[in-house]
Protein backbone atom coordinates (compact mmCIF):
# COMPACT_ATOMS: atom_id res chain seq x y z
CA UNK A 1 0.00 0.00 0.00
CA UNK A 2 2.86 1.96 0.59
CA UNK A 3 4.29 1.79 -2.63
CA UNK A 4 0.71 2.42 -4.64
CA UNK A 5 0.82 5.40 -2.33
CA UNK A 6 3.86 7.20 -3.38
CA UNK A 7 3.82 5.76 -7.06
CA UNK A 8 0.26 7.33 -7.08
CA UNK A 9 1.94 11.08 -5.83
CA UNK A 10 4.70 10.89 -8.52
CA UNK A 11 1.31 10.31 -11.65
CA UNK A 12 -0.05 13.54 -10.28
CA UNK A 13 3.16 15.28 -9.73
CA UNK A 14 4.07 14.51 -12.78
CA UNK A 15 1.07 15.23 -14.87
CA UNK A 16 1.32 18.59 -12.82
CA UNK A 17 4.41 19.24 -14.31
CA UNK A 18 2.93 18.70 -17.51
CA UNK A 19 0.45 21.17 -17.37
CA UNK A 20 3.00 23.18 -16.41
CA UNK A 21 5.17 23.28 -18.95
CA UNK A 22 2.40 23.59 -21.29
CA UNK A 23 1.08 26.45 -19.72
CA UNK A 24 4.84 28.05 -20.39
CA UNK A 25 4.58 27.08 -24.05
CA UNK A 26 0.98 28.68 -24.32
CA UNK A 27 -0.59 25.73 -26.67
CA UNK A 28 -4.18 26.34 -25.17
CA UNK A 29 -4.98 22.58 -27.20
CA UNK A 30 -2.37 20.96 -25.33
CA UNK A 31 -3.60 22.94 -22.27
CA UNK A 32 -6.87 21.37 -22.51
CA UNK A 33 -5.53 18.02 -23.24
CA UNK A 34 -2.74 18.17 -20.15
CA UNK A 35 -5.48 19.27 -17.62
CA UNK A 36 -7.72 16.64 -18.50
CA UNK A 37 -4.69 14.29 -18.09
CA UNK A 38 -3.86 15.49 -14.85
CA UNK A 39 -7.70 14.97 -13.58
CA UNK A 40 -7.93 11.38 -14.55
CA UNK A 41 -4.85 10.44 -13.60
CA UNK A 42 -6.10 12.28 -9.80
CA UNK A 43 -9.08 10.59 -10.38
CA UNK A 44 -7.30 6.79 -11.37
CA UNK A 45 -5.14 6.92 -8.45
CA UNK A 46 -7.91 7.93 -5.87
CA UNK A 47 -9.74 4.86 -7.74
CA UNK A 48 -6.89 2.54 -7.33
CA UNK A 49 -5.84 3.31 -4.02
CA UNK A 50 -9.86 3.14 -3.02
CA UNK A 51 -9.79 -0.89 -3.60
CA UNK A 52 -6.09 -1.58 -2.72
CA UNK A 53 -7.69 -0.04 0.56
CA UNK A 54 -10.87 -2.61 0.45
CA UNK A 55 -8.37 -5.76 -0.18
CA UNK A 56 -6.26 -5.01 2.49
CA UNK A 57 -9.37 -5.37 5.25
Amino acid sequence: MKIAKSKAKEVTDLADELVKYVVEKGTPVLEDAAQAVREKAIVVTKEVLKKLEKEDK
